[in-house]
């Protein structure tokens, strides 16, 4: 996860991660790699965890734990990585800041609920490959990435010997 978000996040959006806002959803094994990849390129990272021990191991870490919804409004990328369904809820998409990148690392792909997205209300426009533009009716956009699924199966390497 370490690698693999980093490159995953490279490839889609060619951005630079120094001084970005970032929250990881999710202090598991996947979350900690992200959250470490991302602190050491500069990000300022917040945690969420519902899960006690993951929470301290986050704080104990040095991560702000905080709900989703008290940052949802300031924060540049959004990265799930729980296993649960709709982590990321329509009501959380529709507080994000223009230009806001929502991506899933999780285990499934349901972490993001995508399905709320399609509605006539909404335009979709494909940027490039794993790349999408949703736009509100306001003009705002966020960019989500692999269409919710897996990112560092979607867009990234990920060496063969990691895989198998």
């Amino acid at each position: 996860c370490r690698e693999s978000i980093l490159d995953g996040l490279k490839r889609t959006t060619d951005m630079m991660f120094g001084g970005k806002q970032v929250v990881v959803c999710g202090y598991g094994e996947v979350g900690k790699g992200c959250c470490a990849a991302l602190k050491a390129m500069g990000s300022v990272v917040y945690v969420t965890e519902i899960d006690p021990i993951c929470a301290l191991q986050a704080c104990m870490d040095g991560f702000r734990l905080v709900k989703l919804n008290e940052v949802i409004r300031q924060v540049d990328i959004v990265i799930t990585c729980t296993g649960n369904k709709n982590v990321v809820t329509r009501e959380h998409l529709d507080r994000m800041k223009n230009g806001c990148i929502v991506c899933n690392m999780g285990h499934s792909n349901t972490e993001i609920d995508v399905a709320s997205l399609r509605t006539p209300e909404l335009t979709w426009e494909r940027v490039r490959s794993q790349v999408d533009h949703v736009i509100w009716p306001d003009g705002k956009r966020i960019v989500l990435l692999a269409e919710g699924r897996l990112l560092n199966l979607s867009c990234s390497t990920v060496p063969t010997f990691v895989l198998s």
